[in-house]
């Protein structure tokens, strides 16, 4: 049977320099390692750093944007067999969302992910969405 050990800490600082704005920073390293093999575990990136800031406006918008950076990380090629061990590069990521409440019962909703159409994996021969724009109404009674 397999033994893992991950360890590792996670820093996290919010700020509110006026009302109707918050600022968001994180950190994340985590050591996680298959104590089997003496390998780093796969899909786990050592480091981890996050960014966001949100802003109310006119009482009734909202916007927040957050930048995501990701660091290396291992993964396994399954196109050779035995599969091989890949290290796959780390990527920036930046979304917004924004909403709107038209009324009290309406809300108006957007949100843009991937806004610089990175591309990425997240797991080795699996692509994401590029550039993603999506949009919504709330309706409450």
């Amino acid at each position: 049977m397999g033994k893992a050990e991950t360890k590792g800490v996670e820093l996290t600082l919010h700020g509110r320099p006026t009302e109707d704005l918050s600022l968001r920073a994180g950190y994340t390293y985590t050591d996680a390692e298959d104590k089997t093999k003496s390998e780093k575990l796969l899909r786990r990136p050592r480091n981890k750093v996050s960014f966001g800031v949100n802003y109310r406006f006119l009482a009734k918008g909202n916007i927040d944007t957050e930048v995501l950076w990701m660091g290396n990380r291992y993964d396994l090629d399954y196109n050779s067999f035995p599969a091989e061990r890949v290290k796959m590069g780390s990527y920036t990521l930046v979304n917004i969302a924004a909403s709107y409440d038209v009324t009290k019962n309406i809300k108006l909703l957007c949100r843009v992910e991937n806004l610089l159409n990175k591309k990425f994996e997240e797991v080795f021969g699996y692509g994401t969405p590029g550039f993603s724009a999506y949009g919504g109404v709330r309706l409450s009674f």
